[in-house]
């Protein structure tokens, strides 16, 4: 739209020039009086008027121009006649070049339509990507792996592998172990077996008495000096079961700490994790002064643990074991917690016979076994 103010003595004198350059579809946006000059002002009538398009006020200016130049032409003299086609010339190459000059209006950087198809068909998803996304994230959420964290690896999958590697049943698996390898981290059995004592922190009924002992027997398969002390005073035949699993192993069993061999790596029996924090201080005192690990049952659901690890975090654990992963179909759940937690994976305890051993991982390994290979 063209707008333009016409200044004049009266309104009428003002519409009669903004119909003469502008043309009777020029739009009147407004009128007002005004005084011209300071010392012999007079009074004068501001008008303020729009068309359309400049380029038509500009052709109808034009016109009006040339029907006075061909007024003026009554004489018929040869001058005035070549001075009339010099101007027709001139004024016809003027609106030529008007015409291939952008609008005063036009926001010559705005994309066209056509562009921003183009612009979205490669900035947004396709239908066809999201809908392999959602089938990505379907695979991670039938491990029993968080909606939330299922989102995520779907994506991960979609973004990072080809369509055509994807279809391929053996390359998707490969795939999944990558992504879940991703920020798991773990704690070798070198590492482990390098602390001189170890302290289970989890709540009863977790498998920690199973655990120590199956620890117990991995370390005296590897040649390693172990003890097997008892500080659990709350479980009445906490003591005397520990006792009898020691003879089982042949690895001493002590019921105080100092009593063990200094040369010996302890694995010590700890009284059960409350979920309040009344009468903890036996088990606060050991975790201040030895290493601890979080004993967690992975038969649970993801909520009931998540309670036992915001109470455990207060005891600094460097670790986390699941217990009685026999039990349980969908093992996204170790993933879930170690995601949260940001704790390494020290083991896992397969089950509560001593027939299956305790078993260390790396993170690919772990992501295989998550998988179920």
């Amino acid at each position: 739209m063209f707008v333009k103010k016409f200044e004049a003595p009266n309104l009428e004198q003002a519409l009669k020039l903004v119909k003469s350059e502008m043309g009777p579809e020029a739009l009147v946006l407004s009128t007002q009086e005004k005084r011209s000059g300071k010392l012999f002002s007079r009074r004068i009538v501001e008008v303020t008027a729009a068309i359309e398009k400049k380029k038509d006020a500009k052709l109808q200016t034009y016109t009006r121009q040339d029907k006075q130049q061909r007024s003026e032409l009554d004489d018929s003299s040869e001058d005035a006649l070549r001075e009339m086609v010099a101007y027709k010339k001139a004024l016809t190459k003027e609106v030529q070049l008007k015409k291939n000059k952008p609008e005063r209006y036009i926001d010559i950087d705005t994309p066209s339509e056509g562009e921003v198809q183009n612009i979205r068909k490669t900035t947004l998803p396709s239908e066809a990507s999201k809908n392999n996304s959602l089938k990505y994230e379907a695979s991670f959420k039938v491990m029993g792996i968080c909606p939330e964290r299922s989102i995520e690896l779907g994506r991960k999958v979609n973004s990072e592998y080809g369509k055509s590697e994807l279809s391929d049943p053996e390359l998707f698996k490969k795939a999944k172990i990558k992504v879940l390898s991703v920020g798991i981290r773990t704690m070798a059995s070198v590492e482990f077996f390098k602390r001189r004592a170890w302290v289970p922190v989890g709540v009863a009924g977790a498998g920690k008495t199973t655990l120590l002992v199956k620890l117990a027997i991995l370390a005296k398969e590897q040649e390693k000096s172990v003890s097997l002390i008892s500080m659990d005073n709350r479980k009445i035949s906490g003591r005397g079961e520990l006792a009898s699993y020691a003879r089982l192993v042949k690895a001493p069993f002590f019921t105080e700490i100092n009593q063990a061999p200094i040369e010996k790596m302890k694995l010590i029996d700890s009284p059960a994790l409350g979920l309040n924090r009344e009468n903890q201080s036996t088990l606060e005192k050991l975790c201040v002064e030895k290493s601890s690990f979080l004993v967690l049952d992975a038969s649970s659901r993801l909520s009931e643990l998540m309670r036992q690890v915001d109470r455990a975090m207060e005891f600094h654990p460097e670790g986390v074991v699941f217990t009685k992963v026999d039990n349980i179909e969908d093992r996204g759940v170790i993933y879930d917690v170690l995601k949260s937690t940001q704790l390494p994976l020290i083991g896992l305890s397969i089950s509560s016979s001593f027939k299956t051993r305790f078993r260390f991982f790396n993170p690919s390994e772990l992501a295989q076994f998550l998988i179920k290979e």
